[in-house]
């Protein structure tokens, strides 16, 4: 593990089997139920969905791109963020659903299963989102951030989203700069809280004067 605050009560653990993130680590108070994810994903989707990640803890002085909140949950130790170069290709490995757009836009991931005889994951309901309609020349997705895609995707796929959140794990909401920036979208980051506010869970890796 990684020495945080002398007095601090918890500390980061490394995540075994992952992958891409510089920091491949999560606070001992959520890695067990992260890795019980993983597990389940490569069972349900028949790949390691989740051995490798873009990012995963942050520390503490490490700069935010527009749109994300200083208080970034990586900072605690208790988020993730999954590949984004999955959503490109043909076809995707994942496919990203717009699943509610009032107080805040959140996305909802689905898995592209490796075996497509129907043992694995269940057939597409929804018209996934298509980001990259953005800079197709269409006025209309640009100033929407995109556009749903034409016809529901064949194959079968595992809802992360809803796996996730039987781990604990919830998607964060786009910010309200996400049509027209990217890092603001957010699709990709998964916290788990826990009930606790940012602060608190800071708290749990550092020392109070550290943090200030």
């Amino acid at each position: 593990f990684i020495a945080e605050g002398q007095n601090a009560p918890y500390r980061l653990q490394s995540l075994p089997g992952v992958i891409g993130a510089s920091d491949k680590v999560l606070s001992d108070q959520v890695n067990d139920s992260f890795v019980a994810l993983k597990d389940y994903m490569s069972h349900a989707a028949g790949w390691d969905f989740l051995g490798r990640l873009d990012q995963a803890y942050w520390v503490p002085s490490q700069l935010v791109e527009p749109g994300q909140d200083y208080r970034n949950w990586h900072k605690t130790g208790r988020a993730f963020d999954i590949v984004q170069s999955y959503n490109k290709g043909d076809p995707p490995q994942i496919e990203v659903v717009q699943s509610q757009t009032e107080p805040n836009v959140l996305w909802r991931v689905y898995v592209r299963c490796a075996i497509q005889d129907g043992t694995l994951g269940e057939p597409m309901r929804y018209l996934p989102w298509d980001f990259d309609a953005r800079t197709s020349g269409d006025v209309a997705a640009y100033e929407a951030g995109g556009r749903t895609k034409g016809s529901v995707p064949a194959g079968y796929y595992v809802d992360f989203t809803q796996a996730a959140q039987l781990f604990g794990w919830y998607p964060s909401p786009s910010d309200s700069t996400w049509r027209y920036n990217w890092p603001g979208v957010l699709y990709w980051q998964y916290e788990k809280r826990d009930g606790l506010d940012w602060w608190t869970a800071m708290l749990e890796l550092y020392a109070e004067e550290d943090i200030k």
